[in-house]
């Protein structure tokens, strides 16, 4: 499966005066209620709704939650489930700690209180959520941890955590953890499995810089998963010129659309939301 990026990137830029928007979140039209594309991403504020005709020109609906990052978003039946990252502590900055918060609707504008998810095994720091429904269980894939980058000033997960549960909220119990260098793993159904894309951090030789990457991966049971691409998306353009950051792999019609973000700089940049086609 090739992938090749929209000629018009970036899609989004961040909203004044936030330096970031960050990792999208997306419902199709045939999973929302007006038939509309949905985005969810986060500023440095917190989360953002987007709304689109065609999934390419986004139009800012409203800000939503403070010191909430890295949405995701899942459907079922008719209630759709936002997951995000909520910071605590941020006064230890670059540190800071986190956890998973729930809060459910029926038609995207109004949402129900938070409620906290507790995860097994991991730290003061749990983010990146994606949830996925198969064969009557529910896995939760999440990150946990931080690392420092010293060239950026500021800190990344460290691994990434897998959960299942018979419940939507929990309790979730820990089946795996990998800390080589698997941060985020975004996960879309197929007629053959699953296809999931996971961000993955590197050092640049010819550089000395830190960059991420990344790559496509397919599994039959969630657990155990097969490199196909181990850099479908990287950092090549001037707008993403450091890091690429997992969004959401989408299927519609007869295309996958991967939507996620990219950094142009280190200590000092800012992020975009990209889209790339198959």
């Amino acid at each position: 499966m090739i992938f090749t990026d929209y000629p018009n990137n970036p899609l989004i830029r961040p909203p004044f005066p936030s330096p970031i928007i960050a990792d999208p979140s997306v419902l199709t039209p045939n999973e929302s209620p007006d038939r509309l594309w949905h985005l969810f991403a986060h500023s440095i504020f917190g989360l953002h709704h987007y709304t689109s005709p065609d999934g390419i020109s986004w139009n800012h609906t409203r800000f939503l939650f403070p010191l909430s990052i890295r949405p995701y978003v899942y459907k079922e039946n008719e209630t759709f489930y936002l997951l995000y990252e909520k910071l605590t502590n941020i006064l230890k900055f670059p540190h800071y700690d986190s956890h998973l918060e729930l809060r459910s609707s029926t038609n995207l504008v109004t949402w129900s209180k938070p409620i906290i998810i507790p995860i097994p095994g991991s730290e003061k720091n749990t983010g990146n959520p994606c949830l996925i429904k198969h064969k009557n269980t529910y896995y939760l894939f999440c990150s946990t941890g931080l690392v420092y980058l010293p060239d950026c000033h500021f800190c990344e997960p460290k691994s990434m955590v897998v959960t299942t549960s018979k419940y939507i909220l929990g309790p979730f119990k820990l089946r795996h953890i990998t800390s080589k260098g698997v941060t985020a793993n975004r996960i879309c159904k197929t007629v053959n499995g699953f296809l999931g894309l996971q961000t993955t951090f590197y050092l640049d030789a010819s550089t000395g810089h830190t960059r991420s990457r990344i790559r496509l991966v397919r599994s039959k049971n969630l657990l155990n998963w097969t490199v196909l691409s181990d850099s479908i998306i990287k950092p090549d353009q001037p707008w993403k010129k450091s890091f690429v950051y997992v969004g959401n792999l989408k299927q519609y019609a007869n295309q996958f659309r991967i939507y996620y973000n990219a950094r142009n700089g280190w200590l000092f940049g800012t992020e975009s939301i990209g889209l790339s086609l198959a």
